[in-house]
């Protein structure tokens, strides 16, 4: 998550705004400048889980969900651990609401 923190602060200093959307598939996040990707930066996910997605999937050791939200005071990041607790890693005061299982 450190790294994507960065790319997301590099946009930050850039443009002034926090990055519109991060997109997440199977072992890379995709950090968007604007809300059509245009311009974006690709972000391996090494050391974490593989992005999974649906309100049916349980996370695990090796596959988890992540979100990604722009908050007003920032932004909102985060993961669900393996035992279905959200962990928070962005910046804004709010967490982040994730179904982890």
């Amino acid at each position: 998550m450190g790294e994507i923190k960065i790319v997301a602060q590099q946009v930050y200093e850039d443009t002034g705004k926090y990055p519109s959307a991060i997109l997440f598939s199977q072992d890379e996040a995709l950090v968007c400048e604007d809300i059509d990707c245009l311009k974006s930066q690709s972000v391996k996910i090494r050391k974490y889980a593989k992005s999974i997605s649906g309100s049916n999937t349980r996370t695990s050791t090796t596959q988890t969900k992540y979100d990604y939200e722009i908050a007003k005071d920032g932004y909102k990041l985060g993961y669900c651990d393996e035992g279905g607790t959200v962990q928070n890693y962005g910046i804004s005061r709010e967490s982040i609401i994730i179904m982890c299982n």
